[in-house]
């Protein structure tokens, strides 16, 4: 059995569905929508002195045996485990189902661990990421990084911002706090002066720390996705659009006009491998910068990224390369 992890509307996880039912696998392929496991598809876990069960209750295929799951993909890295909202006002209450329904999954997943069920990424290193632990990785395994300061410490802020053009990202949450009415999302920013200058008041920052780096004068940027032995990679020509210039992840459609096919350099695609490697990972999708004169700068790993926005440009069909290296992966722990 194929278990594959991930959310009602994680649309890319049906392309790989379909591309496996093409292969007549309809019946090895199991799907389980981490917010759906409250109601639509629950777990029941049996314990006793001689044997463990995992079944998944699904409402067409009836009682599924997950412990018998040769592979698992954890494609979704969810903040939220079922929608909660509708009839429950109190949000603790929210939170304790949520703690339960966490504390489930991962008993779960340590018991298909020492039934032998192998994972495409640990769930672990997909759920505990760290962007600090990546940067770290990065430089060992001899990658350049933009001078980074992560901080929540307004004075140290005050004295890193001092320097013009920088950049502000979050460290994990999903949006940080300038100001009682201003909030960044995730997505990269430069650093008004309105806004250092709120720093350097002492009146902003009501948040967790912050990722700040210079911004980086760039001839074009790289997205290189890796899915266990196969990889696909495009070049982004994101200086040719003044909205794209700073994260062009805030415009995924226009984008896709300034984008091609291309090919890495052999010591990068080296230094990706070892990196995913030294992060427990198989899996991810390289962020990186190439300066005007050519240095290659690492920026982060996506363990569970968008993907299929790709093919178009790599001429092909990634949703069945990654179907193809989930079967050779699950054949071989038959």
């Amino acid at each position: 059995m194929i278990l594959l992890i991930g959310h009602t509307q994680a649309g890319e996880m049906d392309l790989v569905v379909q591309k496996l039912r093409k292969m007549n696998l309809s019946q090895e392929i199991v799907r389980l929508n981490l917010n759906d496991i409250a109601y639509a598809t629950p777990i029941t876990v049996h314990l006793c002195n001689s044997s463990v069960h995992i079944d998944l209750h699904h409402p067409v295929r009836g009682r599924i045996p997950l412990q018998t799951a040769r592979l698992a993909w954890l494609a979704y890295a969810p903040t939220l485990w079922t929608d909660l909202t509708e009839g429950v006002d109190a949000w603790p209450l929210v939170e304790a189902i949520e703690s339960d329904l966490r504390g489930q999954f991962w008993g779960m997943v340590e018991l298909l661990k020492a039934k032998g069920t192998q994972w495409v990424n640990e769930p672990a290193t997909v759920l505990q990421a760290s962007k600090i632990t990546e940067l770290f990785h990065a430089t060992r395994v001899g990658f350049n990084i933009p001078n980074t300061v992560i901080t929540a410490h307004e004075p140290e802020l005050a004295m890193y911002i001092k320097e013009n053009n920088l950049i502000v990202k979050s460290l994990q949450s999903q949006s940080v706090s300038l100001s009682k009415k201003e909030w960044l999302a995730s997505y990269t920013k430069t650093l008004s002066q309105e806004q250092v200058d709120l720093i350097q008041q002492r009146r902003s920052l009501n948040a967790p720390p912050v990722i700040i780096q210079p911004f980086i004068k760039k001839s074009y940027e790289v997205r290189l996705f890796i899915f266990l032995k196969r990889h696909w990679a495009v070049k982004i020509y994101s200086n040719e659009h003044p909205s794209l210039q700073v994260d062009w992840r805030r415009q995924p459609y226009l984008v896709d006009e300034y984008m091609e096919n291309t090919k890495l350099p052999q010591d990068i695609m080296a230094k990706s491998s070892q990196l995913l490697a030294a992060l427990g990972l198989r899996s991810g999708a390289f962020d990186f910068i190439v300066d005007e004169r050519g240095t290659w700068y690492f920026l982060e790993v996506n363990r569970t990224p968008s993907w299929n926005w790709m093919s178009k440009h790599v001429g092909e069909d990634i949703a069945k390369g990654i179907a193809s290296e989930l079967v050779r992966e699950w054949s071989e722990n038959i």
